[in-house]
């Protein structure tokens, strides 16, 4: 789940729940943070499945960068309670290339040069708005090039390979840089 996104989530509970009266509780930690019962918008009982739509706007209820644990419970005709196991749901507080920042924009670029010699090596540099992101550095071929979590980066042998410059708290948000590793005079 996405903070900032409209959100669908199905539930198979393994039983039929279509004559029930169905609650969908959402907690973080000790906090109930959302509530659904039969009827409410969004919020659809089908025979062995539940729907739940969480709006745009109800997705800015739910903490950044943690776990939500959502349980059915039901009363059937009956009068028989029951619930189920807890589903878990991570909260990503990411932007996508492009999107509309509801808060911190999130950034990173790469510097530095483009080529190395085998056996040498050159420091790549990374920016990151917000300022104090970690980053996480990574080769797309060891065999050519490596680099360090410092954003140093070793030629190997002969070619090119594509360095990739992630923040470590936000994995979606990237730069890569192409680097020719050439061999020595």
């Amino acid at each position: 789940m996405r903070r900032g996104t409209t959100t669908t989530h199905r539930i198979t509970p393994g039983v039929n729940l279509s004559n029930a009266k169905v609650y969908l509780t959402y907690v973080q930690g000790t906090k109930t943070v959302l509530e659904r019962t039969s009827g409410d918008v969004g919020f659809t009982v089908g025979e062995e499945e539940i729907t739940n739509v969480i709006s745009q706007a109800e997705s800015f209820l739910f903490a950044a960068n943690t776990t939500v644990k959502a349980q059915l419970r039901w009363v059937d005709s009956s009068g028989v309670a029951g619930s189920s196991n807890i589903f878990n749901f991570n909260v990503e507080d990411v932007l996508k290339p492009g999107e509309i920042s509801y808060g911190t924009q999130y950034t990173i670029s790469i510097s530095g040069e483009s080529g190395v010699k085998v056996g040498s090596t050159i420091t790549l540099s990374a920016t990151t708005t917000p300022a104090e992101e970690v980053v996480d550095w990574s080769s797309s071929d060891d065999s050519i090039a490596t680099v360090t979590s410092g954003g140093v980066v070793e030629g190997i042998a002969e070619g090119s390979v594509v360095i990739t410059a992630t923040m470590h708290n936000h994995q979606t948000i990237t730069a890569t840089k192409e680097i020719t590793i050439t061999l020595q005079a």
